[in-house]
């Protein structure tokens, strides 16, 4: 125990010191001392990279607490200026200081910050064999996979590396060597906790994981080594194998010719910033091996999986989002810090209040710490659904569960996502009634006054109103630039009014986005939607998004606007026949299980598929993986999830 004890202080104290050590970079034996920002200047564009961070502070202290100052971070910069201002500039009323974050560097301190913060994890009781050969072999390969996906996006990553000219050999073998450091000291950590590890998934919400200056996730090292490993050890079955080296072939040859290049924006470390056969190549091999070890790791340890700990591990990290988002949008400086050492896509909000409202009394949606309000809001909701799930499986209203209840409240109450919290109300509610068995007379006069209380919260008028069932058709076609409307949009021109089946069929598609409040999204994404016949049916590739952002010229928005549905990007990804597919193998197996899993784990379901309808989810790593681990542990573990005495199932790919 005492041993134990010191290893966990002893890693505790190296988290401390990466978190201090970086920023105190100077020559402190130099007569330059750092000035008070004014509107001149002078001072920081004469002395670039000869004052430390913490020299900065320490002279304006003002700059952690005010709002007008805002803290970034210079890739570019040399080693040597790693932690030292490189930078300040003035916009309006605005400071934006630069800070030199030299992405080699930074990448090697993200990894060791970030695995020796996941080693604080217990490791398992019984570690599982792991032959030494294999593992080698599998992280050299997942390093030299990565190493080519940076070749595949060198138009996002030839200014990123301050001094590695992208055109050499020499580049690349450093960064092969980095990163087979980062993928073995990493999965030799996972394979140590592979009992534990699932239990903590709920901080993935947290650890989000994107190097700076990167477009690549550290998640995506460790999901692709377990799959090329169990590639190695002949564990795929071969069609699976061939279906998949089909695809990824057959979506290679349809991007030869096409560049499109993409900003990742909030989505950045799981999509592609360029669009060509190389990146497409590069990114599905990603996605199919992240799949496939997901899957395995999800198989090995989902038979440990602690609903009680889960429960906690869901309101630690609801805690933590709620605070380090306030802290962070009211002191610059700790956004700042969350962003690096916790590897956000986006920085955290700026919006001091989480109780903002516009001039039409609505209340704004604060996304704190996440890159995406809405996503942050399935969050909470979920954390309350299974504090509500744990009282009810075990009988017992215990006071830990209902102090626990206000944090991820307030956390939904922020986001203001209502769908996820009508979802949580209904759900919640018909769980509730089944567990205490209320007549069904009872429970149908409850449905009832439930959707009266839905129809006069969205509003009766709008199931008369007329627009309800045309705003999407109208707002493609307001952004649609005249005579280049993508294939999609002409297709609906043509259809609309002549085929009484099509346009039943997409005014009730329609009439869902505007309830919704999806009209504008949606319509954007019909007016972007330019496939070709083989796009059409298999999709461009996952997590490509390049083509679709830059092919077809649509009326500029205020802001980088995602499809805001997991089901339409997965038509950009796969097409309508992998869509498809999909949704008939889900569907399959739910229907065959049906009996087998309780409701409580149906309700988590829909839940799970609702939000996906009408949330860009599968676009952030953490709730990608949280959302696929439950919908897998639900139909592959014969829906023991909510059951008191949880059994183990075996489960086969």
């Amino acid at each position: 125990m005492k041993q134990i004890n010191l290893y966990f202080v002893f890693k505790s104290i190296m988290v401390l010191l990466l978190v201090i050590l970086p920023w105190l970079n100077a020559t402190y034996n130099d007569l330059i001392e750092p000035e008070k920002i004014t509107s001149d200047l002078s001072f920081y564009e004469i002395n670039t990279c000869e004052v430390s961070a913490a020299e900065f502070l320490m002279k304006n202290p003002n700059t952690i607490y005010q709002d007008h100052y805002y803290f970034t971070l210079n890739n570019y910069s040399s080693i040597a200026c790693f932690g030292q201002i490189a930078g300040v500039s003035q916009v309006g009323q605005d400071f934006y200081i630069a800070i030199g974050t030299n992405s080699l560097i930074s990448t090697l301190l993200q990894g060791v910050f970030w695995i020796i913060c996941i080693s604080l994890i217990s490791k398992s009781k019984e570690n599982t064999p792991n032959k030494r050969f294999f593992s080698e072999l599998s992280a050299g390969v997942t390093s030299l996979l990565f190493t080519y996906l940076f070749f595949s996006e060198v138009r996002f990553y030839e200014k990123t590396f301050y001094l590695l000219d992208m055109s050499q050999t020499n580049s690349y073998m450093l960064l092969f060597i980095v990163l087979y450091f980062i993928t073995k000291n990493l999965s030799q950590i996972i394979t140590d906790r592979t009992q534990t590890i699932i239990n903590y998934l709920p901080f993935m919400y947290l650890l989000v994981g994107s190097f700076s200056g990167l477009n690549v996730n550290l998640f995506l090292f460790v999901f692709v080594y377990f799959g090329i490993q169990r590639v190695f050890n002949g564990d795929i079955k071969t069609k699976y194998l061939y279906l998949s080296g089909l695809l990824i072939l057959f979506w290679t040859i349809n991007a030869i010719g096409d560049n499109f290049s993409f900003k990742p924006d909030k989505i950045r470390g799981l999509t592609s910033s360029f669009f060509s056969y190389r990146t497409t190549l590069a990114w599905s091999l990603v996605f199919f091996l992240s799949v496939v070890g997901i899957y395995f790791l999800f198989k090995e340890s989902s038979k440990y999986f602690d609903l009680l700990v889960f429960r906690n591990n869901l309101f630690y990290t609801s805690t933590l989002l709620i605070l380090l988002g306030y802290v962070g949008a009211n002191n610059p400086f700790i956004n700042f810090l969350n962003y690096f050492y916790l590897g956000q896509e986006k920085m955290g909000t700026s919006q001091s209040s989480p109780f903002e409202f516009n001039e039409w009394s609505e209340k704004l949606a604060w996304r704190g710490f996440t890159s995406s309000a809405e996503t942050s809001g399935e969050f909470y909701a979920l954390a309350i659904i299974f504090i509500v799930f744990y009282i009810l499986v075990n009988n017992k209203v215990d006071t830990k569960s209902i102090l626990m209840l206000p944090v991820p409240a307030i956390g939904l109450y922020f986001s203001n996502n209502r769908t996820a919290f009508l979802l949580l109300l209904l759900g919640l509610f018909l769980v509730i009634v089944d567990k205490f068995e209320i007549k069904k007379k009872y429970m149908f006069l409850s449905l009832g006054a439930v959707a009266l209380l839905f129809a006069l919260f969205i509003g009766l008028d709008k199931f008369t109103y007329s627009y309800s069932y045309q705003s999407v058709f109208i707002q493609s076609n307001l952004n649609t630039i005249t005579d280049s409307g993508s294939t999609y949009q002409n297709y609906l021109n043509q259809n609309y009014q002549n085929d009484n089946v099509y346009t039943i069929l997409f005014s009730t598609f329609t009439f869902i986005g505007y309830i919704l409040n999806r009209s504008e999204l949606w319509g954007l994404f019909i007016a972007r939607y330019n496939p070709n016949y083989f796009e059409y049916l298999f999709g461009s590739g996952p997590y490509n998004f390049g083509q679709f952002y830059s092919e077809v010229k649509i009326q500029d928005t205020s802001s980088f606007l995602m499809p805001h549905s997991s089901l339409l990007t997965f038509i950009i990804f796969f097409g309508m026949v992998g869509t498809a597919f999909l949704i008939f193998k889900l569907g399959k197996i739910f229907y065959l299980d049906y009996e087998n899993i309780n409701k409580k784990g149906r309700y988590l379901i829909v839940f799970i598929l609702f939000n996906l309808v009408k949330s860009d989810s599968i676009n952030y790593i953490y709730s990608a993986v949280t959302y696929y681990f439950l919908i897998f542990y639900i139909l592959k573990a014969q829906g023991k999830l909510f059951s008191k005495n949880e059994e183990s199932n075996s489960l086969s790919l």
